[in-house]
């Protein structure tokens, strides 16, 4: 196994010794000696306090779930939930560098946040590759121990994932809405994902989640999240089960807390008894998650609804199977006008005098009118500046459009130049969502409905 080497260009430092030889999950890594070591099934942490200064140091490694399919999605994601929330770090990350070793990409980048009212730094590195990605969090008092920082991630050696990777084609399967070509997905990690009436179905083994389409009683607010927890267990999960016992909810109160329901049911089908789990967290979809028992569930998954507490924040093992919503494209699929659209307002107030001081407005609109004989137009438009002074640009194109894969679609001419897009679809009741990403910046999808 080809030994993975990370060099961050802002770590500096003096480290201590390293020594132990250690693994978790598919990394081998050398530990840091002397530190203190809280081992958890989604996560092992190793902690260092200086007993003269108390400064401190703390290094994380996640264990591996299923990519979302590119390096920049999963860094961001990871981002958003390891860091950007739990830290209250809202500027954009720092000095992020990209690296790729035997089959792995690699990201790393700093923020600064503020932890008992003194300057702190976290540094997040995330690999992606083989379908799976890990992610390693550091946080420190300051530069002293950057070095160590470096010295763990680059002793790293990870192996590679025991599946196959999928083929590039795929095969043609039943038409759930009559629309589409492919309603099955086979991911490298094992999970298949199926198109169905009221969700998308993915299975591995006997674990299995149901990726809950949206439902009306989504758009309402709920004061009390114990109350909406609840209402959605009986909307969504109930009707098919019977015999609910040792039913529990949590709502940690971290930063966009995880709602989490789970109890023993009776199947009313089989009648076998399952474990079932609820949850949601942020804009994602409601996902059901189902296992034969509770420990089945804590062994695939990482996480005990008995032993969360105020501040949990480790819920990317739940999160990320949202990222299972995702099944290819064909040509025919694309037929028809697509768009998308965003809208923004700032207002901005005298902190003097408590006025307005003017509106900033921004938005956008974004076309693709796809044509017989691989034909297309495209068109995008935008408005943007305070009220009164909104400046508007507008940029049309047309050519010829290739589907080169089941994931990706070149244009022949965008706005002057050819352009090539990662793409895939996910699945809402009765329609999709067609997602794109530009891979010459790949900032991150941009998903368009079809006007009918």
């Amino acid at each position: 196994m080809k030994k993975i080497l990370v060099i961050v260009s802002f770590i500096i430092g003096i480290g201590q010794a390293y020594s132990q030889t250690a693994q978790f999950d598919l990394v081998r890594y050398t530990a840091p000696a002397g530190w203190q070591k809280i081992e958890k099934p989604s996560v092992i942490t190793y902690i260092y306090v200086d007993p003269k200064d108390k400064s401190w140091c703390k290094i994380s490694l996640y264990r591996s779930i299923a990519s979302t399919g590119t390096l920049a999605a999963d860094f961001d994601l990871a981002w958003k939930e390891l860091v950007a929330g739990p830290l209250q770090i809202s500027e954009p990350p720092l000095g992020s560098t990209t690296d790729e070793a035997d089959g792995w990409q690699i990201q790393s980048a700093a923020g600064k946040y503020v932890f008992e009212g003194a300057n702190s730094i976290a540094l997040l590195t995330a690999f992606s590759g083989y379908g799976r990605t890990i992610d390693i969090l550091a946080t420190t008092s300051g530069q002293r121990y950057l070095t160590n920082i470096e010295a763990f991630i680059g002793s790293l050696e990870i192996d590679k994932p025991n599946t196959a990777p999928s083929p590039p084609e795929l095969a043609a399967t039943p038409k759930v809405s009559g629309q589409f070509r492919y309603s099955i997905t086979n991911f490298d990690d094992g999970w298949t994902s199926t198109v169905q009436e009221n969700w998308v179905a993915v299975e591995k083994g006997r674990l299995k989640v149901l990726i809950h389409y949206p439902v009306a009683e989504e758009k309402k607010y709920y004061s009390n999240t114990d109350e909406e927890l609840r209402l959605f267990w009986n909307l969504l999960v109930a009707p098919r089960y019977s015999s609910l016992k040792n039913f529990r909810v949590s709502f940690p109160s971290s930063y966009e807390p995880g709602k989490i329901a789970a109890g023993t049911v009776t199947d009313r089908t089989t009648g076998k008894s399952l474990y079932v789990v609820l949850f949601k967290k942020g804009n994602s979809n409601w996902m059901e998650f189902i296992a034969p028992d509770q420990q089945s569930f804590i062994q695939a998954f990482g996480i005990n609804i008995d032993n969360l507490d105020a501040f949990f924040t480790a819920w990317d093992p739940l999160v990320r199977m949202g990222g299972y919503n995702k099944f290819a494209i064909a040509a025919a699929d694309l037929s028809g006008t697509w768009s998308s659209s965003f809208s923004g307002v700032t207002q901005y107030v005298n902190v003097n005098t408590g006025n307005s001081a003017g509106m900033d407005t921004h938005s956008s609109s974004q076309t693709f009118e796809f044509q017989g004989g691989q034909r297309y137009n495209w068109s995008i438009s935008a408005a943007n500046g305070f009220v009164g002074n909104i400046k508007f640009q507008s940029a049309k194109s047309a050519g010829q459009f290739s589907v080169l894969n089941n994931w990706t679609i070149r244009c022949s001419e965008i706005e002057g130049k050819p352009k090539t897009y990662n793409a895939y679809f996910s699945c809402i009741r009765g329609a999709r969502i067609l997602w794109l990403e530009d891979q010459s910046y790949a900032q991150g999808y941009t998903g368009f409905g079809k006007v009918e």
